[in-house]
Protein backbone atom coordinates (compact mmCIF):
# COMPACT_ATOMS: atom_id res chain seq x y z
CA UNK A 1 0.00 0.00 0.00
CA UNK A 2 2.82 2.34 0.93
CA UNK A 3 4.57 1.69 -2.37
CA UNK A 4 1.41 2.48 -4.29
CA UNK A 5 0.96 5.85 -2.54
CA UNK A 6 4.57 6.80 -3.28
CA UNK A 7 4.11 5.94 -6.93
CA UNK A 8 0.97 8.06 -7.15
CA UNK A 9 2.79 11.01 -5.52
CA UNK A 10 5.65 10.72 -7.99
CA UNK A 11 3.25 10.74 -10.91
CA UNK A 12 1.48 13.85 -9.55
CA UNK A 13 4.82 15.65 -9.04
CA UNK A 14 6.04 14.88 -12.53
CA UNK A 15 2.73 15.97 -14.05
CA UNK A 16 2.86 19.31 -12.23
CA UNK A 17 6.43 19.86 -13.33
CA UNK A 18 5.47 19.12 -16.92
CA UNK A 19 2.61 21.61 -16.75
CA UNK A 20 4.90 24.34 -15.37
CA UNK A 21 7.48 23.64 -18.04
CA UNK A 22 4.83 23.83 -20.72
CA UNK A 23 3.57 27.15 -19.37
CA UNK A 24 7.09 28.60 -19.34
CA UNK A 25 7.71 27.42 -22.89
CA UNK A 26 4.38 28.67 -24.22
CA UNK A 27 5.17 31.72 -26.41
CA UNK A 28 1.55 32.83 -26.38
CA UNK A 29 1.67 33.49 -22.64
CA UNK A 30 3.25 36.83 -21.57
CA UNK A 31 6.30 36.64 -19.31
CA UNK A 32 6.00 37.37 -15.61
CA UNK A 33 5.97 41.11 -15.01
CA UNK A 34 9.47 42.49 -14.33
CA UNK A 35 10.37 45.76 -12.62
CA UNK A 36 8.86 48.59 -14.59
CA UNK A 37 12.00 50.14 -16.10
CA UNK A 38 10.06 53.06 -17.62
CA UNK A 39 8.62 53.95 -14.22
CA UNK A 40 11.99 53.69 -12.49
CA UNK A 41 13.63 55.83 -15.17
CA UNK A 42 10.94 58.49 -14.75
CA UNK A 43 11.34 58.45 -10.97
CA UNK A 44 15.11 58.76 -11.36
CA UNK A 45 14.79 61.76 -13.69
CA UNK A 46 12.37 63.53 -11.33
CA UNK A 47 14.74 62.91 -8.43
CA UNK A 48 17.66 64.39 -10.40
CA UNK A 49 15.57 67.41 -11.46
CA UNK A 50 14.49 68.18 -7.88
CA UNK A 51 18.04 67.66 -6.58
CA UNK A 52 19.34 70.00 -9.29
CA UNK A 53 16.67 72.59 -8.46
CA UNK A 54 17.64 72.49 -4.78
CA UNK A 55 21.38 72.72 -5.56
CA UNK A 56 20.86 75.75 -7.82
CA UNK A 57 18.65 77.41 -5.20
CA UNK A 58 21.24 76.90 -2.46
CA UNK A 59 24.09 78.17 -4.60
CA UNK A 60 22.46 81.12 -6.37
CA UNK A 61 19.48 81.99 -4.14
CA UNK A 62 17.49 82.44 -7.36
CA UNK A 63 14.76 80.03 -8.40
CA UNK A 64 15.36 78.27 -11.72
CA UNK A 65 12.54 77.32 -14.02
CA UNK A 66 11.86 73.64 -13.30
CA UNK A 67 10.85 72.85 -16.88
CA UNK A 68 14.19 74.18 -18.11
CA UNK A 69 15.96 71.78 -15.73
CA UNK A 70 13.85 68.87 -16.96
CA UNK A 71 14.59 69.91 -20.55
CA UNK A 72 18.30 69.86 -19.75
CA UNK A 73 18.10 66.36 -18.28
CA UNK A 74 16.13 65.15 -21.30
CA UNK A 75 18.74 66.57 -23.69
CA UNK A 76 21.42 64.61 -21.84
CA UNK A 77 19.45 61.48 -22.77
CA UNK A 78 19.09 62.54 -26.41
CA UNK A 79 15.48 63.72 -26.06
CA UNK A 80 14.58 67.15 -27.42
CA UNK A 81 12.44 68.34 -24.52
CA UNK A 82 10.55 67.31 -21.40
CA UNK A 83 7.28 67.80 -23.27
CA UNK A 84 8.33 65.19 -25.79
CA UNK A 85 9.47 62.82 -23.02
CA UNK A 86 6.33 63.21 -20.89
CA UNK A 87 4.05 62.55 -23.85
CA UNK A 88 5.86 59.29 -24.64
CA UNK A 89 6.06 58.24 -20.97
CA UNK A 90 2.35 58.88 -20.37
CA UNK A 91 1.48 56.82 -23.41
CA UNK A 92 3.68 53.96 -22.21
CA UNK A 93 2.76 54.02 -18.51
CA UNK A 94 -0.87 55.03 -18.73
CA UNK A 95 -2.49 55.77 -15.36
CA UNK A 96 0.79 55.00 -13.55
CA UNK A 97 2.31 58.15 -15.03
CA UNK A 98 0.07 60.42 -12.96
CA UNK A 99 0.93 58.48 -9.81
CA UNK A 100 4.65 58.75 -10.54
CA UNK A 101 4.53 62.50 -11.20
CA UNK A 102 2.59 63.12 -8.00
CA UNK A 103 4.81 61.00 -5.79
CA UNK A 104 8.25 61.24 -7.34
CA UNK A 105 8.03 64.79 -8.68
CA UNK A 106 5.54 66.98 -6.83
CA UNK A 107 6.08 65.15 -3.54
CA UNK A 108 9.88 65.43 -3.74
CA UNK A 109 9.68 69.05 -4.90
CA UNK A 110 7.49 70.02 -1.94
CA UNK A 111 9.98 68.36 0.42
CA UNK A 112 12.86 70.17 -1.31
CA UNK A 113 11.15 73.53 -0.77
CA UNK A 114 10.87 72.78 2.94
CA UNK A 115 14.55 71.80 2.98
CA UNK A 116 15.48 75.04 1.24
CA UNK A 117 13.62 77.13 3.81
CA UNK A 118 15.49 75.30 6.56
CA UNK A 119 18.75 75.95 4.68
CA UNK A 120 18.03 79.69 4.53
CA UNK A 121 17.38 79.82 8.27
CA UNK A 122 20.67 78.06 8.92
CA UNK A 123 22.54 80.42 6.60
CA UNK A 124 20.97 83.44 8.31
CA UNK A 125 22.14 82.14 11.68
CA UNK A 126 25.66 81.56 10.34
CA UNK A 127 25.79 85.03 8.79
CA UNK A 128 24.65 86.58 12.05
CA UNK A 129 27.41 84.73 13.86
CA UNK A 130 29.86 85.78 11.14
CA UNK A 131 29.11 89.46 11.75
CA UNK A 132 30.57 89.03 15.23
CA UNK A 133 33.46 86.82 14.12
CA UNK A 134 34.21 86.77 10.33
CA UNK A 135 36.44 83.73 10.80
CA UNK A 136 33.35 81.60 11.40
CA UNK A 137 32.02 82.14 7.87
CA UNK A 138 35.24 82.74 5.91
CA UNK A 139 35.90 80.12 3.23
CA UNK A 140 39.56 80.27 2.18
CA UNK A 141 40.91 80.06 -1.34
CA UNK A 142 43.26 77.13 -1.91
CA UNK A 143 46.53 77.01 -3.81
CA UNK A 144 46.36 73.94 -6.05
CA UNK A 145 48.44 71.96 -8.51
CA UNK A 146 46.56 70.00 -11.20
CA UNK A 147 48.35 67.00 -12.70
CA UNK A 148 47.18 66.23 -16.23
CA UNK A 149 47.23 62.88 -17.99
CA UNK A 150 49.63 64.28 -20.60
CA UNK A 151 52.22 64.89 -17.90
CA UNK A 152 51.75 68.66 -17.67
CA UNK A 153 51.02 70.47 -14.41
CA UNK A 154 48.93 73.58 -13.87
CA UNK A 155 49.30 75.76 -10.79
CA UNK A 156 46.69 78.22 -9.65
CA UNK A 157 43.98 78.93 -7.13
CA UNK A 158 40.70 77.19 -6.38
CA UNK A 159 38.52 80.06 -5.21
CA UNK A 160 36.62 79.36 -1.99
CA UNK A 161 38.26 75.94 -2.02
CA UNK A 162 35.85 74.61 -4.67
CA UNK A 163 37.51 71.58 -6.25
CA UNK A 164 34.74 70.13 -8.40
CA UNK A 165 32.00 71.73 -10.50
CA UNK A 166 30.10 71.25 -13.73
CA UNK A 167 28.38 73.66 -16.07
CA UNK A 168 24.59 73.71 -16.01
CA UNK A 169 22.30 75.65 -18.32
CA UNK A 170 19.66 77.38 -16.20
CA UNK A 171 16.76 79.66 -16.99
CA UNK A 172 15.52 81.76 -14.12
CA UNK A 173 11.86 81.53 -13.32
CA UNK A 174 9.67 83.82 -15.45
CA UNK A 175 12.59 84.64 -17.79
CA UNK A 176 13.36 83.53 -21.33
CA UNK A 177 17.14 83.84 -21.38
CA UNK A 178 19.20 80.78 -20.45
CA UNK A 179 22.53 81.23 -18.70
CA UNK A 180 25.35 78.85 -17.79
CA UNK A 181 26.35 78.49 -14.15
CA UNK A 182 28.98 76.42 -12.37
CA UNK A 183 27.38 74.03 -9.91
CA UNK A 184 29.31 72.14 -7.24
CA UNK A 185 29.19 68.38 -7.85
CA UNK A 186 31.24 65.30 -6.85
CA UNK A 187 34.38 64.79 -8.99
CA UNK A 188 33.06 61.43 -10.23
CA UNK A 189 29.98 63.04 -11.81
CA UNK A 190 29.87 63.26 -15.59
CA UNK A 191 31.51 66.41 -17.04
CA UNK A 192 32.80 67.45 -13.60
CA UNK A 193 35.93 69.59 -13.50
CA UNK A 194 37.80 72.24 -11.57
CA UNK A 195 38.14 75.95 -12.21
CA UNK A 196 41.77 76.96 -11.77
CA UNK A 197 42.15 80.72 -11.32
CA UNK A 198 45.09 83.10 -11.83
CA UNK A 199 47.28 80.76 -13.89
CA UNK A 200 50.61 82.52 -14.57
CA UNK A 201 49.26 85.52 -12.63
CA UNK A 202 46.56 86.22 -15.23
CA UNK A 203 43.03 87.16 -14.16
CA UNK A 204 40.33 84.62 -15.04
CA UNK A 205 40.17 80.85 -14.92
CA UNK A 206 40.56 77.69 -16.97
CA UNK A 207 38.01 74.90 -16.53
CA UNK A 208 39.71 71.49 -16.55
CA UNK A 209 37.54 68.39 -16.69
CA UNK A 210 38.49 65.50 -14.45
CA UNK A 211 38.63 63.24 -17.51
CA UNK A 212 41.83 65.13 -18.45
CA UNK A 213 43.33 64.91 -14.95
CA UNK A 214 45.69 62.12 -13.90
CA UNK A 215 43.74 59.62 -11.81
CA UNK A 216 46.57 58.90 -9.36
CA UNK A 217 48.01 62.37 -8.74
CA UNK A 218 44.80 64.28 -9.40
CA UNK A 219 44.47 67.71 -7.80
CA UNK A 220 46.92 68.56 -5.04
CA UNK A 221 45.83 71.15 -2.49
CA UNK A 222 49.09 72.84 -1.54
CA UNK A 223 47.61 74.98 1.23
CA UNK A 224 44.79 77.29 2.21
CA UNK A 225 45.38 80.98 1.58
CA UNK A 226 44.79 83.66 4.17
CA UNK A 227 42.50 86.57 3.28
CA UNK A 228 45.54 88.82 2.99
CA UNK A 229 47.30 86.41 0.62
CA UNK A 230 44.24 86.17 -1.64
CA UNK A 231 43.92 89.96 -1.72
CA UNK A 232 47.62 90.34 -2.51
CA UNK A 233 47.42 87.89 -5.43
CA UNK A 234 44.52 89.82 -6.92
CA UNK A 235 46.31 93.15 -6.36
CA UNK A 236 49.51 91.86 -7.99
CA UNK A 237 47.50 90.70 -11.02
CA UNK A 238 45.80 94.10 -11.39
CA UNK A 239 49.16 95.89 -10.99
CA UNK A 240 50.62 93.65 -13.69
CA UNK A 241 47.68 94.41 -16.01
CA UNK A 242 48.08 98.16 -15.38
CA UNK A 243 51.81 97.96 -16.14
CA UNK A 244 51.11 96.11 -19.40
CA UNK A 245 48.43 98.63 -20.40
CA UNK A 246 50.78 101.54 -19.74
CA UNK A 247 53.55 99.85 -21.73
CA UNK A 248 51.16 99.26 -24.64
CA UNK A 249 50.00 102.89 -24.56
CA UNK A 250 53.59 104.10 -24.50
CA UNK A 251 54.58 101.82 -27.38
CA UNK A 252 51.55 102.93 -29.42
CA UNK A 253 52.29 106.61 -28.76
CA UNK A 254 55.92 106.10 -29.81
CA UNK A 255 54.82 104.28 -32.96
CA UNK A 256 52.46 107.13 -33.84
CA UNK A 257 55.20 109.73 -33.18
CA UNK A 258 57.70 107.92 -35.39
CA UNK A 259 55.06 107.46 -38.08
CA UNK A 260 54.16 111.12 -37.99
CA UNK A 261 57.78 112.21 -38.22
CA UNK A 262 58.37 109.83 -41.13
CA UNK A 263 55.28 111.12 -42.95
CA UNK A 264 56.34 114.74 -42.46
CA UNK A 265 59.85 113.99 -43.70
CA UNK A 266 58.50 112.23 -46.78
CA UNK A 267 56.12 115.10 -47.41
CA UNK A 268 58.94 117.66 -47.19
CA UNK A 269 61.03 115.58 -49.58
CA UNK A 270 58.24 115.38 -52.14
CA UNK A 271 57.62 119.10 -51.87
CA UNK A 272 61.32 119.86 -52.36
CA UNK A 273 61.55 117.54 -55.39
CA UNK A 274 58.49 119.14 -56.94
CA UNK A 275 59.90 122.65 -56.54
CA UNK A 276 63.21 121.59 -58.11
CA UNK A 277 61.42 120.13 -61.11
CA UNK A 278 59.59 123.42 -61.65
CA UNK A 279 62.83 125.35 -61.18
CA UNK A 280 61.30 127.37 -58.35
CA UNK A 281 62.48 128.26 -54.93
CA UNK A 282 60.84 126.01 -52.33
CA UNK A 283 59.26 128.87 -50.39
CA UNK A 284 58.03 130.61 -53.52
CA UNK A 285 56.45 127.42 -54.87
CA UNK A 286 54.77 126.76 -51.51
CA UNK A 287 53.45 130.33 -51.32
CA UNK A 288 51.88 130.22 -54.80
CA UNK A 289 50.26 126.87 -54.13
CA UNK A 290 48.88 127.74 -50.71
CA UNK A 291 47.48 131.10 -51.89
CA UNK A 292 45.28 129.36 -54.45
CA UNK A 293 44.23 126.52 -52.17
CA UNK A 294 43.50 128.89 -49.30
CA UNK A 295 41.30 131.13 -51.46
CA UNK A 296 39.56 128.16 -53.09
CA UNK A 297 39.81 125.29 -50.56
CA UNK A 298 38.74 121.87 -51.92
CA UNK A 299 37.10 121.15 -48.55
CA UNK A 300 34.65 124.01 -49.29
CA UNK A 301 33.53 122.40 -52.55
CA UNK A 302 35.86 124.07 -55.04
CA UNK A 303 36.56 121.47 -57.72
CA UNK A 304 36.23 120.60 -61.40
CA UNK A 305 32.60 119.70 -60.69
CA UNK A 306 32.10 123.18 -59.22
CA UNK A 307 33.57 124.67 -62.40
CA UNK A 308 31.13 122.68 -64.55
CA UNK A 309 28.19 123.77 -62.38
CA UNK A 310 29.12 127.45 -62.70
CA UNK A 311 29.34 127.20 -66.49
CA UNK A 312 26.04 125.27 -66.73
CA UNK A 313 24.14 127.90 -64.73
CA UNK A 314 25.69 130.66 -66.82
CA UNK A 315 24.96 129.09 -70.23
CA UNK A 316 21.66 127.27 -69.63
CA UNK A 317 20.01 129.27 -66.84
CA UNK A 318 21.62 132.62 -67.72
CA UNK A 319 22.74 133.10 -64.14
CA UNK A 320 26.05 134.90 -64.19
CA UNK A 321 28.79 133.77 -61.82
CA UNK A 322 29.59 135.73 -58.69
CA UNK A 323 32.81 137.69 -58.39
CA UNK A 324 34.61 134.88 -56.55
CA UNK A 325 33.30 132.36 -59.06
CA UNK A 326 34.70 134.51 -61.88
CA UNK A 327 38.07 134.49 -60.12
CA UNK A 328 37.89 130.69 -59.84
CA UNK A 329 37.13 130.40 -63.55
CA UNK A 330 40.12 132.56 -64.43
CA UNK A 331 42.65 130.64 -62.30
CA UNK A 332 41.19 127.15 -62.52
CA UNK A 333 44.07 125.60 -64.46
CA UNK A 334 46.62 126.97 -61.96
CA UNK A 335 44.36 125.90 -59.09
CA UNK A 336 44.09 122.35 -60.48
CA UNK A 337 47.89 122.10 -60.77
CA UNK A 338 48.27 123.42 -57.23
CA UNK A 339 45.78 120.86 -55.92
CA UNK A 340 47.47 118.00 -57.78
CA UNK A 341 50.84 119.08 -56.40
CA UNK A 342 49.48 119.27 -52.85
CA UNK A 343 47.89 115.85 -53.20
CA UNK A 344 51.22 114.51 -54.38
CA UNK A 345 53.02 116.13 -51.47
CA UNK A 346 50.44 114.78 -49.01
CA UNK A 347 50.89 111.29 -50.43
CA UNK A 348 47.37 111.12 -51.84
CA UNK A 349 48.67 110.36 -55.31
Amino acid sequence: MKNILMAIAAVVFLSAAAVLAAEEADPAKPPAPAADSAASKAADMFRKAVDLWLAVMKQTREEPDMISLLDELCREKGINSYREYSAAAEKELGAAWEEITQKEFHGRWAAAKVEYESFLRKVAEEEKAGEKDPRLTYVPDKAVVVYLKNGATIEGVARKGILSEKTVRVRKKSETKTETIYLQVPPAEKDAGIRVWYINMVDGFTFIQYTSIDEKQGVEVVRSLTPRESEQIFKDIKDKEETLRNAEKKAKAEEQRVGKERAEAEKAMRESDLAKKKGLDLEKARKERLELLTKFPPSAGWSSEKLAEIRRRWIINHIPPTEIERDFLSVFEKWQRAKDEQDLIDGKK
